[in-house]
């Protein structure tokens, strides 16, 4: 996403090569990444910048991230693609768990009170004309998130994308206001991030005792904190029973 945006800011193709050698050195690590791209694709396709797809930029950066993820490639083809294997096992174990609903909640799960941030730049990167120029960063995250809505994905697998939809929510709200009501207002949304922050921080780290975490847990009421990957429902949030709280 900032390559892209850094493409956007300076309208230099030469930005297409970076975005190229990150899919590619991504490609390498998860298959995932193809997301991304779709993503991508579908913000020249909703945008002003479909014409990029007759140029070469586009396809250089396609050409660059097959280059570079080819080992990951020729391994899955000469293993006989396992990872087809291991997305059916996915799906079977996992991700029929994973309503479309829950899909959609799971986000502000992930994000807490900074959905409100984050989602203010969504909806100012597809409509606001004074942010126009940057629309295609907005598509390419709705691209990337209705794919993953369709296929049942995990909610945080959207997360990547995240810091440029709340970096662009922070810019809308700080030019809200004017003079002394502007930096009320920021103090409060800076106090009430800070604060939901901190609530959350015991679902992610293993900072009190068990009993205590569990008390604290229910009441919280977040369910989704201790509902694994499976679907079954744990004392204590996963992620604390993973570290060995």
């Amino acid at each position: 996403m900032w390559c892209l945006l850094r493409w956007r800011q300076g309208s230099e193709n030469r930005w297409w090569i970076a975005i190229g050698i990150v899919m590619g050195f991504g490609l390498l690590t998860k298959f995932s990444i193809l997301f991304f791209g779709f993503g991508v694709f579908i913000g020249l396709l909703a945008t002003a910048e479909r014409w990029l797809l007759m140029t070469r930029w586009p396809w250089i950066a396609l050409a660059l991230t097959l280059l570079i993820g080819l080992p990951s490639i020729v391994g899955q083809i000469s293993l006989g693609f396992p990872v087809t294997a291991q997305i059916e096992n996915l799906q079977s174990v996992q991700l029929v768990h994973v309503s479309w609903l829950g899909f959609v909640t799971g986000q502000f799960f992930i994000l807490g009170v900074s959905c409100v941030v984050a989602l203010t730049g969504i909806i100012a990167l597809l409509s606001w004309r004074r942010y126009s120029q940057y629309r295609i960063l907005g598509w390419t995250f709705v691209g990337a998130f209705t794919v993953l809505f369709l296929l049942h994905g995990k909610a945080y697998y959207l997360g990547p994308m995240y810091p440029a939809m709340i970096g662009a929510g922070a810019v809308v709200l700080e030019s809200i206001g004017t003079g002394r009501v502007r930096t009320v207002f920021r103090a409060v949304v800076t106090g009430v991030i800070v604060t939901g922050g901190l609530i959350s921080v015991p679902i992610g780290l293993p900072i009190l005792r068990p009993p205590v975490m569990e008390r604290y847990s229910q009441a919280l009421g977040i369910t989704a904190a201790v509902t694994t990957n499976t679907g079954g429902t744990l004392r204590l949030p996963h992620t604390l029973c993973l570290s060995g709280t």
